[in-house]
């Protein structure tokens, strides 16, 4: 038989279920403080891309500096945004920054000269580096691919039986492929392109205020539309500080210096970028700080007492119409945000333009570095500590001091010509 209590709580438990989502605007504020890390991500891979900056008078100043602002392509308003905007007034008094401290990938750089190495904190340094197995030439994934596919006939010649043979599975990953590129002398450095996830952000805002203009037509509510402009004013105008793009390409430009940038030892990929006289400076762009401007803290203050204006108001909105379309907005802009938070972008993106020019790839990491080291001189050299960092090998020393003498003798030659 039915237990009759056990009816009368799941009947009650639906009840409260119903009128939770046909009247939210009590958890309309929790929503609006979800947790920020998404946005966090979002608005640093999006800021930085200006539409064009503005400049005041110079008689117009805060703190006896001038006012300017960046038109920015914008991230969609979404639930978490009042969280992520508290959170920015934090990072910009507690670490004098906007972007995030470290990137979301970790990766050092190395100087292909010096073989100085340093961590990164660059935020387009990671994910650089970790969107790289997407973007990279069909050629290199090709090159990689058949590595992989000689390790794994040779593992399954190991195998006597084919039974034994047809279990052996495909690694994921073998030797080290080291990928030169040079900075594209066609391109500013330091300037993003543009993307069809750039535009996403502008989109999405025509989106969600096209669907907080509903309510006014059905339930004569303008309480959605009102929200929603100011959210989408407030997320617009998180990403105009200029202070985003002075972090965000903080570094010496036309520099003449070649970097190595990895993941480190054990990784699939390394990439030996060469300036050539017209890239960034990749040791400064991993390390470098721009402290946050007084008008920036300001500005970023004034953002976050509006926010916390909206949280408030944002429990006016009412039954019916205006439930399901803030519903909506929220989520369509959550959606947004996701993707341009996580989605793969080639390197342009960046701001780093670069031009493919060589790979080199052996069936051992020792062998890479060696033919590296065969074609840049102590380019090869300044990744052994970091892929080796026990020492090398009595045989491999005197395969790396025959290549010194290599060199040495073509600087000879060079000389005494």
């Amino acid at each position: 038989m039915a237990n009759p209590q056990a009816e009368v709580a799941w009947s009650d438990t639906l009840a409260r279920f119903r009128e939770t989502f046909s009247h939210p605007s009590d958890i309309f504020s929790t929503l609006l403080l979800l947790g920020p890390d998404v946005i966090s991500r979002a608005v640093a891979q999006q800021s930085g891309t200006a539409w064009f900056h503005v400049r005041l008078p110079d008689a117009i100043r805060i703190c006896g500096q001038r006012i300017e602002f960046d038109v920015a392509w914008p991230v969609a308003f979404s639930f978490g945004w009042v969280s992520y905007g508290l959170s920015m007034l934090a990072s910009v008094i507690g670490e004098d920054r906007l972007l995030p401290v470290a990137a979301d990938s970790p990766c050092i750089v190395i100087n292909g000269k010096s073989k100085q190495l340093r961590g990164n904190n660059s935020w387009i340094l990671g994910r650089l580096i970790r969107d790289y197995p997407k973007w990279a030439e069909k050629d290199v994934k090709d090159e990689v691919n058949q590595h992989i596919m000689n390790r794994m006939n040779k593992l399954q010649e190991r195998e006597e039986t084919p039974q034994a043979k047809a279990n052996v599975q495909r690694p994921p990953m073998t030797s080290l492929c080291v990928v030169v590129y040079s900075a594209n002398e066609n391109k500013a450095q330091g300037v993003p392109d543009l993307d069809w996830i750039s535009h996403s952000g502008l989109v999405m805002m025509g989106i969600q205020l096209g669907i907080a203009i509903i309510p006014i037509f059905m339930a004569k509510d303008w309480v959605v539309l009102k929200t929603t402009f100011l959210g989408t004013l407030l997320a617009w105008s998180s990403l105009c500080f200029p202070q985003w793009r002075r972090e965000k390409w903080a570094c010496r430009q036309n520099t003449n210096q070649h970097f190595v940038l990895t993941k480190g030892n054990g990784t699939q990929y390394a990439l030996y970028i060469k300036a050539n006289d017209r890239g960034l400076n990749l040791e400064d762009l991993a390390s470098a700080h721009v402290p946050a401007s007084t008008a920036t803290k300001i500005g970023i203050l004034i953002l976050a007492i509006v926010w916390i204006y909206l949280l408030l108001s944002s429990s006016n909105v009412s039954r019916g119409w205006g439930t399901g379309c803030f519903l909506a907005i929220g989520g369509m802009g959550m959606l947004q945000n996701i993707l341009v938070a996580a989605w793969p972008r080639g390197p342009g993106v960046t701001g780093l333009h670069l031009k493919h020019e060589d790979m080199v790839m052996e069936d051992t990491v020792i062998d890479t570095l060696l033919g590296v080291e065969r074609k840049y001189e102590t380019v090869g050299q300044s990744m052994l500590n970091t892929f080796f960092p026990n020492g090398l090998k009595d045989e491999d020393k005197q395969k790396w001091e025959e290549v010194a003498r290599i060199w040495e003798e073509k600087r000879t030659a060079t000389s005494g010509s």
